[in-house]
């Protein structure tokens, strides 16, 4: 399967792994190697409505075998209500399962993340 893009999406960019994270109306986390533009993993059924937003929240900078050692805890928010993290060296596994979940009892549609080193992204739903 290659990189294809559809009309309804949101995408993080991992420059360090060469990742681009993307979650969208199938309700599919997907990470696609910008290289070659071949998917690295995904995580099927991570919402049971459409995925509204994805950010990075974390890192395992005392890799491990498994690890990069650069991001592996990624946020996915969706119109169910729900805002998952997810750890991107157990999806793997036969189903994998989020580390975090909130129920935020809202219809979502977008999520923000930052940090010291990272700026905040722009999101839709901040703008005036």
């Amino acid at each position: 399967m290659g990189l294809t893009l559809v009309s309804d999406f949101w995408g993080v960019f991992l420059s360090q792994d060469h990742l681009l994270i993307t979650g969208g109306e199938d309700s599919v986390v997907r990470a696609w190697d910008t290289r070659t533009g071949k998917q690295a993993w995904s995580i099927a059924n991570a919402h049971t409505n459409r995925i509204r937003g994805l950010a990075i929240v974390g890192s395992n900078l005392g890799s491990d075998e498994h690890s990069s050692g650069l991001y592996d805890l990624i946020s996915s928010a969706s119109s169910d209500g729900m805002v998952r993290v997810w750890d991107s060296r157990m999806v793997d596994t036969p189903t994998p399962a989020p580390i975090m979940e909130a129920e935020t009892k809202a219809r979502l549609t977008c999520l923000v993340s930052c940090g010291v080193s990272r700026s905040m992204s722009h999101c839709p739903c901040l703008s005036n």
